[in-house]
Parts: structure tokens; C-alpha cells; sequence
């Protein structure tokens, strides 16, 4: 039996009244507490779903582009200036248009220059053929003598009935290469310890002390040059442009870089011109005639018209589909566009595409383009990246310390390249034999990543005759490069992110060069030890320790294993795309010419001279895909472009921006443009096409100097690609391959390699 007590509580009792009164909660009005609870609905929902609220409005905001940009444009800003400052603009402009035409039934003709600077003389003297490449022949003489001939009559004395193609005037005091660096000592042209330097370097070369060469003096003076313009001699006088360039005091330097096969005719002068020589050639046709365009196209509103065009560009387009779509759009390769990365990371997108054969040129023109900090494009990378310093490639023509920066690559190159062939084929040969082993094994090799490891032995071993494998560095090498690279082109690339996610990360914002610091003081400690000789000589251009030191490492990481990273997949791709046929082709030029050497080996001279073919094969690669496809430059003044179909004024200020793909791979210029033709620049009509080969911030026929922007290792780069094809095809008949995507190029792997049969 249970038994209840029932206990009243009252309210009245004074101490558990005051708990009471404490421990009660507070009732809450019920709209307040629906307020809050929307609010932290709101927010919760914001965090987790910001990157569809993000994505969504630029969508919209790109169709609501898209369809403004369909209808037609509204007149440009520019349009409303008074007219009598147009009439102004235009006399200025004119001075810009060509003022030669065609003279039909001339023979030759004469230019004469009394005043030109002997630095600048040199380029007419051995770079006719970029001067004028339409000429057949050129003659020079300088002040030494007077030309008193019918140039008819000299070239047919000298070339036609010797069966030569080249005629330089003997030296008129000495015989021998070696005299000659005593009497420059002895001249106080320069100190003894530069030309022994030299001297040395001719010796390690081979270069015998013989005074007499088929009869003649074995020294030239070249104060008389007659030439035709062939494969051969143009290939010659590049060379021995670049040797000047080198040492501007050994008229002997000709004597270095004879091609094999070349016919020579050294012959005393007795008849010679006035300081600028008598050209043979004709001029090229004017543009004059074309229409005076306004340039179509616009850039939309600020800060949504440039995000628009990088969504296209990126990911909705594609880069080169953007391009196209606006070339129809406009009727038009030249136009106003907004090109990546755009905010935040560049304060000025807009530039003036150029996207054909006939415009883009223009960038390679300093009188007319500004260069400074348009490396990257529109935006330059922090200085941190490369240790405080502006390197090379941001710097114009124009500051004075390109030209000391330039001449020190000059000289890196010029004292190593005894090194080139050999360290290439120890480095390449244990990659291809890697390969082999790898295929054996897993049926597949990847090529890309292990051309990576062996680009980056190659260039330290050549370059500073250090081995990375036995450093601090060890084999990090590639990595530490691949990082900071992407820390300074990331706004340019695609990685393969989710795309909101990509371009938020990537394309917006800058990526902290605080995160790469340590890899790239890893580099430079490796590179103050490796390269030590190397930089004890920068004091001697005019250049400080530390200056050399991070432009020869950015040089040799950002240029050099960069480009060799690009261009050697897309190479090995486009040959082994190709087929056995071409395979088998090339295979029997290679081995054919080295079995020609006399001595097995692969030598400079029979990669250059003999082997047509696989010269043609690296200089197509280049064309359909060049590894550095884009190029800018800022206009100094006022200037009129001209397309294939129209001309178009630029006003001073403005950025030029060109996609080198469509002015390489341009159909008016090219037949199949395209495809890849493996043979195209083989014989004169293919070597006519050079001059439209672009790849190296220049035309193929020029060569890099310190006034222009041309890529200071422009013939390294070709003589290395063509190894890399040698290689290959002294060890392989035929390959087979895989091809995927990858942000730098393309990632190629081989999935088969049949040995040499023959």
C-alpha cells in the first residue's frame, strides 16, 4: 500500500522564489525569433552554395555580352575629334607608309651610306638576305676601295664561271687565323687576355694554322663580298654575324663557320665600292592601296567586359575558337578584344589583336613598338619571382642594360658550344634508353615527364659543365622549375580544375610569390655554385654579380628547359602523328649523313648541311606550333597596320597583342596551313617561306641582336631540336605514341620504339 503526502509549495517563499525567478527562460516575441532564424538559414546557404552564386551571374552577364557585342557596334570614342586635328593625324601617318615601288627591268640596285655607324654596318654587310629577301645576289665592298665594274661582270667573274656561290677578298697583310689575334693584340683592339680567350677557343675547335687554302690565303678580310643568296651562304653569314657579335675584333671569324660543302672563292680585290655596298634586288610591293579601316570591335563595360571575354577564352570558347569567332564576327584578323588574365590580376586588358601574316610583324619592330614589361602580356609577374630584378625578357631595346644583359648570353652561348652535341646525346641517349626499358616493362613510356629530367641534366651540364644528379640539388631540379613557373604564368593557364574553382583561384588573383621562395633560393644557391666562372666574366659586360646570377637562372629555367619542355613533346608528337613512310625518310638522311662525316659521329656540320629534311621537320613543328604563341607590344606613336585586307590606324599608348598560331599557320601565306608538312621548307621555295616562321619573337631569316627582341638562343634552340630528331633516328626506325592534353603543351607518351634495322 502506497501512501501520498501532498506538499504545497508557495510562491511567496522568499529563496526558491528568487531560483525561480532566475533559472525561468525569457519568452521571445515570435516574429524577432523568425527573423534570426531566417537570416542563419541565409547564411548557411550563402557558404555552401557561394561558388553556384558566383558562377550563375557571370553566365548571365556573358550571354548579356554576348548578344550586345552581336549587334552592330556603336562608332568609336576616337571618331569625335575635330577635323582639322585628323587632317594632322594623318600627314603624320604618312611618313609611316612605304615610299618604294616596283621598277620593272632593272638589272641591280646601288645603295650608298657615308654616314652609318660601323655597328650597323655590319648587318648590311653580312645580313643582305634579311635586308632583302628577294634578292638573288649582293655585293659589298666597303671604304677600302672604290667599285669601278658592271656588277654583272663581277658576279660572273667570280661566281658563275668558278661555280661558287661565295667570294670574300683575301686578307692583304697576313695569312694565318693566328697572326691575325697577334696583330689585334699588338693594335691594342683589344686586351691579350680576350683574345687568347678566343685563340683558345679556335684551338679546342680543330681550327689549324694553315696560311694557304686552296691556293689562296687562308685569312679573309671580307672588305669585298659577292654572294648568292642560297641556303648555304645565308646560313654562313648568320653565323659569322653571331661570331662578330661575340668578338667584334677578329676579322678572322669567318674562317669558324664554313659550311660543309660551301664554295669558297677567296679573291684579292682590286675593285671595291664606297662605305655602303651596291645592293642586287628589288623592292617589295606597298600596301598603300589598301583601305583605311576602322579598327572593328570594342571592349565592353569596365570590368564585366573583360571577365566575360576570359570566361570565352577559357572555358565557354576555347582560345582559339575565340579567336575565329571574332574574326567573323568582324570581317576582320585586326580588332579591339580584351585578352586573360584581366581583373584582378591585370589593370588593363584591352589591346589590339593582330591575326595574320601581314600584321603581326609588326610586334618585331622596336622603331615602332615598345617592349618594356609585355613579356607575360598585360600584366607582369612580381619581381620576387626573380630576386628583385627586371630579367631580360621585360626589359626594351631601348634601356641600357639590355644590351649588356644580351651580350653576356651572347658569350654563355658562344664559350659552350663545343658542349652542345655531346652533352645532348649523353643526356638524351640515357633518356631513349629509359624509355626502351620502361615500354618493356609497362607496355607505355612517358616521354613528356622524362624529357623534364633530361632537358634539365642537358642545360646544367652544357651551359655550366655541372652534373645536377651530384648536388644539393640533386634531382628536384624539374620540380622546383615546373612551381615557379606556374607561380609566374598561372593567370595564363588552364590546369584542368573545376572551372569556377580554376578561374577563381588561378585567373583573378595573383598567386603569393611568398609560397615559392624557398624553391627558388634552392635554385639560386645551385646555380651561384654551378655557374660560378660564368658569372666571374658578367663584370666584364658591364653587368653586377648578382644581376648575371638570376638572369642566366631564369635564362636557363624560364627560357631554355621551358621551351625544350614545349617543343620537344609537340615535336616527337607531330613526327610520330606523321607515319613510318616519313619516319623511314628521315631515318636514311640521318644515317646517310653521318656515315658521311668520315669519322661515325654526329658533328654540327652534318646536322646542319646534310640533313635537309630533319631541318625542315623542326622548322614545321615550330610553325604549326610555336612554343611561346603569344606576343605584345605598346605603340610609341601613332601608326598605320596593315592586314592582308585593309589598314588600320593605332593611336600611341595602345597595346598590340598577336596569337602567333594564326599568322604562322596563315592560308594566304601557306598551302594545307594546317597540317603538317614535313618537307615544306625544303629547297628554295620552302627556304622562301622562313621569313614567316615566327617562333623566336623574329622571322626565321634574322637573327637575334641587341636591338631587337629576338630570342638570344634562337640557333641553339633549332640545332637542339634537330638533335633530338637525330637521336632518335640513329637509334629507332619507326615509333608509335600516345597524345593527351597538359597546361604546357602537350603530354606525350610512347607506346612503341622498333630499333635501327639498317
Amino acid at each position: 500500500m502506497l501512501n501520498t503526502i501532498s506538499i504545497s509549495v508557495s510562491d511567496d517563499d522568499e529563496v526558491t522564489g528568487r531560483m525561480r525567478v532566475r533559472v525561468r527562460p525569457k519568452r521571445k516575441k515570435p516574429g524577432l525569433r523568425g527573423r534570426r532564424e531566417l537570416l542563419r538559414w541565409a547564411v548557411r546557404t550563402a557558404i555552401r552554395w557561394w561558388p553556384v552564386l558566383l558562377f550563375l551571374p557571370a553566365v548571365a552577364l556573358l550571354l548579356l555580352e554576348s548578344s550586345r557585342l552581336g549587334r552592330k557596334l556603336p562608332d568609336e570614342v576616337g571618331d569625335n575629334l575635330a577635323a582639322s586635328a585628323k587632317v594632322e593625324s594623318l600627314k603624320n601617318l604618312n611618313r609611316l607608309d612605304p615610299t618604294t615601288r616596283v621598277v620593272h627591268g632593272v638589272c641591280y640596285v646601288a645603295f650608298w651610306d657615308e654616314i652609318t655607324r660601323a655597328t650597323q654596318e655590319k648587318e648590311g654587310k653580312m645580313l643582305s638576305h634579311r635586308l632583302f629577301p628577294e634578292a638573288r645576289f649582293s655585293i659589298w665592298v666597303d671604304s677600302k676601295s672604290q667599285f669601278r665594274r658592271d656588277p654583272i661582270g663581277v658576279i660572273e667573274a667570280l661566281l658563275w664561271r668558278t661555280n661558287s656561290v661565295l667570294a670574300i677578298s683575301e686578307h692583304g697583310a697576313r695569312s694565318s687565323l693566328y697572326d691575325e689575334g697577334k696583330a689585334v693584340v699588338k693594335k691594342h683592339k683589344a686586351t691579350p687576355e680576350e683574345v687568347e680567350m678566343q685563340l683558345n677557343q679556335y684551338r679546342m675547335d680543330a681550327i689549324p694554322d694553315d696560311k694557304r687554302f686552296n691556293g689562296k690565303k687562308a685569312l679573309a678580310e671580307a672588305s669585298v663580298i659577292v654572294r648568292e643568296h642560297t641556303a648555304s651562304t645565308n646560313l654562313f653569314m648568320c653565323l659569322w654575324f653571331n661570331e662578330v657579335k661575340v668578338n667584334k675584333t677578329m676579322a678572322s671569324s669567318a674562317s669558324l663557320i664554313i659550311p660543309s660543302g660551301t664554295p669558297i672563292s677567296p679573291s684579292r680585290s682590286r675593285s671595291g665600292a664606297h662605305r655602303r655596298p651596291a645592293w642586287i634586288g628589288a623592292s617589295s610591293s606597298s600596301s598603300a592601296d589598301l583601305p583605311l579601316r576602322k579598327i572593328p570591335g570594342d571592349y565592353g563595360l569596365p570590368f564585366l567586359g573583360p571577365l566575360c571575354d576570359r570566361l570565352a577564352y577559357f572555358y565557354f570558347e576555347g582560345r582559339d575558337q575565340f579567336f575565329r569567332s571574332r574574326i567573323r564576327r568582324y570581317g576582320s584578323t585586326v580588332f579591339r578584344v580584351n585578352v586573360p588574365p584581366g581583373p584582378f590580376v591585370a589593370p588593363d586588358p584591352r589591346v589590339v589583336a593582330l591575326l595574320d601574316a601581314a600584321s603581326y610583324p609588326v610586334l618585331f619592330d622596336t622603331s615602332l613598338v615598345e617592349k618594356r614589361d609585355l613579356f607575360t602580356g598585360t600584366f607582369m609577374p612580381s619581381t620576387e619571382l626573380t630576386g628583385g630584378f627586371r630579367v631580360l625578357p621585360y626589359l626594351d631595346p631601348a634601356e641600357p642594360n639590355h644590351a649588356q644583359l644580351k651580350r653576356l648570353l651572347f658569350f654563355l652561348l658562344a664559350s659552350r658550344r663545343h658542349a652542345v652535341v655531346p652533352e645532348f646525346r649523353r643526356s638524351f641517349g640515357s633518356l631513349f634508353e629509359a624509355m626502351e626499358a620502361e615500354i618493356a616493362r609497362e607496355g607505355k613510356a612517358d616521354f613528356s615527364a622524362a624529357n623534364d629530367r633530361a632537358a634539365f641534366d642537358f642545360l646544367v651540364r652544357c651551359f655550366f659543365g655541372t652534373d645536377p644528379a651530384g648536388s644539393r640539388l640533386d634531382l628536384d631540379g624539374p620540380g622546383l622549375i615546373n612551381k615557379w613557373v606556374l607561380f609566374q604564368l598561372g593567370p595564363l593557364l588552364k590546369l584542368g580544375l573545376p572551372p569556377y574553382l580554376e578561374d577563381f583561384l588561378l585567373h583573378s588573383f595573383r598567386l603569393p610569390p611568398a609560397l615559392v621562395r624557398a624553391d627558388y633560393d634552392r635554385l639560386t644557391d645551385f646555380f651561384r655554385e654551378s655557374a660560378g666562372p660564368f658569372l666571374d666574366e658578367a663584370k666584364r659586360f658591364g653587368v653586377s654579380r648578382e644581376e648575371a646570377l638570376h638572369n642566366v637562372l631564369f635564362a636557363t629555367c624560364f627560357n631554355a628547359f621551358s621551351g625544350m619542355k614545349i617543343l620537344f613533346p609537340s615535336l616527337i608528337k607531330w613526327i610520330g602523328r606523321a607515319g613510318a613512310r616519313l619516319h623511314g625518310r628521315i631515318a636514311e638522311e640521318v644515317r646517310s649523313a653521318v656515315r658521311g662525316t668520315g669519322i661515325g659521329k654526329v658533328t654540327v656540320r652534318a646536322v646542319e648541311a646534310a640533313m635537309p629534311l630533319t631541318r625542315s621537320v623542326v622548322y614545321e613543328a615550330l610553325r604549326v606550333e610555336p612554343p611561346m604563341p603569344l606576343q605584345y607590344g605598346r605603340a610609341k606613336r601613332d601608326m598605320v597596320v596593315a592586314s592582308h585586307d585593309g589598314r588600320f590606324e593605332v593611336r600611341a599608348g595602345e597595346v598590340l597583342f598577336g596569337y602567333q598560331p594564326f599568322a604562322t599557320r596563315d592560308p594566304r601565306v601557306f598551302e594545307r596551313a594546317e597540317e603538317f608538312v614535313a618537307d615544306r621548307f625544303v629547297g628554295a621555295e620552302g627556304e622562301a617561306l622562313l621569313r614567316h616562321v615566327l617562333w623566336s619573337n623574329g622571322p626565321e631569316t634574322e637573327g637575334p641582336t641587341t636591338e631587337n627582341k629576338q630570342c638570344a638562343g634562337k640557333d641553339f634552340v633549332v640545332m637542339v631540336a634537330r638533335l633530338l630528331v637525330v637521336e632518335l633516328f640513329l637509334r629507332y626506325d619507326s615509333f608509335e605514341i600516345e597524345v593527351g592534353a597538359s597546361p604546357l603543351g602537350s603530354l606525350v607518351k610512347l607506346t612503341s620504339l622498333k630499333r635501327a634495322t639498317f
